[in-house]
């Protein structure tokens, strides 16, 4: 089975006024001991107050940071479930002030 990657990986890609998501690489999960396989994407959205909300961030990078720094201060992030927490820890590193 392929899973398919969307590229340019690690870049914001504007979908719509103060939306972007960004494609990351392939994240395996153990699922009944199994490495099964996922393709990662989040979605940062700019809030009323232009701060921003990042949801499923995905393994970051120097260069994909400064590009969302350059849009405003990261103060929420979103992981709804396990498979999105993989990075989740990196990313509070990074952003110590936001909401996790």
């Amino acid at each position: 089975m392929t899973i398919p990657l969307y590229e340019p990986l690690n870049t914001l890609k504007k979908i719509d006024t103060d939306i972007w998501i960004v494609d990351g690489r392939i994240i395996k999960m153990n699922v009944l001991a199994f490495g099964v396989p996922f393709s990662t994407r989040m979605t940062i959205v700019k809030l009323k107050d232009q701060s921003l909300w990042v949801h499923s961030p995905i393994k970051p990078d120097e260069k994909l940071l400064k590009e969302i720094d350059k849009l405003g201060e990261v103060t929420h992030l979103i992981s709804p479930n396990r498979i999105h927490y993989a990075y989740i820890t990196a990313w509070k590193t990074h952003y110590p002030k936001a909401t996790a």
